[in-house]
């Protein structure tokens, strides 16, 4: 018998995970916003962003700040979102995140500061920069429509 407090496990489905509601753990404002704050990674190949080909702007999930260009965004089979560069350098702000082994570079949103990922210098010409982002964090708004948060 499973206690009534216990979390029950990810589905690996994303969008009923979040349906589901929080976790008694998780913040009060939802269980993708977690990731926002805690700078968690999100499971690989989950997020409807992942291998989106739309053209559109991918913005901030929490404030709405313009963070992308689908333009910028690669095929980079890590199973997130990876982008060449930001929709402008004011979008996003970096910080060095170092651990016993290794300092690596976190990539915030500039306007509220939330977690959105990780920046790696192993991408494509012309900048050779991948910003490796957790879907999770985004909302997409098609070339000529509306705003799209988890499709």
């Amino acid at each position: 018998m499973v206690p009534a407090t216990a979390t029950p496990k990810p589905s690996g489905d994303i969008m009923a995970d979040l349906n589901r509601g929080p976790s008694p753990h998780a913040p009060a404002d939802g269980p993708a916003s977690a990731d926002r704050r805690t700078a968690r990674t999100e499971q690989a190949f989950t997020s409807p962003h992942w291998d989106r080909i739309d053209s559109g702007v991918y913005l901030c999930r929490q404030c709405r700040r313009e963070l992308f260009y689908s333009s910028a965004k690669f095929e980079s089979s890590t199973g997130w979102p990876s982008f060449t560069e930001p929709a402008l350098p004011a979008s996003v702000a970096e910080s060095p995140e170092k651990n016993r082994f290794f300092t690596r570079t976190r990539i915030r949103c500039a306007g509220c500061e939330s977690h959105l990922g990780y920046l790696f210098r192993d991408g494509p010409d012309p900048t050779g920069l991948r910003y490796c982002i957790n879907g999770s964090a985004l909302a997409f708004v098609p070339a000529g429509g509306e705003e799209r948060a988890d499709q």
